[in-house]
């Protein structure tokens, strides 16, 4: 009898045993658990307060924006967004910078696009920028041949600066324009010249394309679709020549680049036929 009592009492020792053993491990890993969580909040507070203080010290550059999700967790956007911002650092020549929207894709249902420009020179507070592709296919002088034929009475100049000018950009963007005083133009082979100009939108000169531009290939300019679609059966069509502010070999004549980045002086293009225009002006900076 009490080898059967002893050994009934040592298996509920036993059982208490395992008992308790299953308590402390249950606390144990409730208690780390919570403690878990606490740090997990805690961490994912923390990281959104550093995003918070990573996009204040740095709004002018690129920044990886940090998102809080549904569940109260912060992530790491997958794309970082690239900025032109046309601030200091990408005010190198060379670079792209965009300002105003211009009818490219040749699609007008979904609207005018941004323009890109390439600088061509920085001075202290402005830039020197022309597009980075021919915008328009217009005669440099529309009408009467007989006289008037320069760039200060070109049609192609009052273009610019009105019709261009005043719908390219919106009003804060006119504002970064500089007016400017654009210099004669003359051409070497001739010795004819046009007369200096007070624009805010102009062409570049033979002197200027040639200078701002290194080899022929940074001065060749390819058209948009917009401007292919103008070009399709006219003289031109597949010779993206683009008018320079210079005389050609006559008086009824302009120069311009060639397909291929040259100059041409001496067989320039009549003033009442059409070319690729590629715009070009100085921006303020500050």
């Amino acid at each position: 009898m009490c080898q059967k009592d002893c050994k009934s009492q040592k298996r509920n020792t036993k059982n208490n045993y395992r008992l308790r053993i299953f308590a402390i491990v249950s606390i144990i890993v409730l208690a780390f658990g919570i403690t878990s969580c606490n740090r997990k909040e805690l961490s994912t507070e923390d990281d959104y307060a550093d995003s918070l203080r990573y996009q204040d010290q740095d709004t002018s550059n690129s920044a990886i924006n940090r998102i809080v999700d549904e569940n109260n967790s912060v992530s790491q956007a997958s794309i970082e967004e690239s900025l032109q911002d046309n601030t200091s650092n990408s005010l190198i020549k060379g670079n792209v910078i965009t300002l105003g929207t211009y009818e490219q894709d040749n699609n007008p249902s979904n609207g005018p696009k941004p323009i890109e420009w390439i600088i061509l020179s920085v001075e202290d507070n402005r830039i020197l920028v022309a597009s980075k592709y021919c915008l328009d296919y217009l005669p440099f002088k529309d009408g009467d041949m007989s006289r008037d034929l320069s760039w200060e009475h070109s049609t192609l100049r009052n273009w610019l600066n009105n019709d261009f000018f005043l719908n390219a950009f919106t009003v804060q963007e006119q504002e970064k324009i500089r007016t400017t005083t654009v210099s004669r133009s003359k051409n070497i082979q001739t010795n004819m010249e046009y007369k200096e100009t007070i624009d805010k939108i102009f062409i570049l000169s033979y002197e200027e394309a040639t200078s701002l531009f290194v080899v022929a290939d940074e001065r060749a300019c390819e058209p948009t679709a917009y401007v292919k679609a103008l070009t399709e059966n006219s003289k031109y069509a597949s010779k993206n020549y683009w008018w320079l502010r210079t005389p050609g070999f006559g008086a009824t004549q302009a120069a311009y680049i060639d397909s291929d980045g040259f100059l041409e002086l001496i067989n320039g293009i009549r003033l009442d036929e059409r070319a690729l225009v590629r715009p070009a002006f100085w921006m303020q900076t500050d």
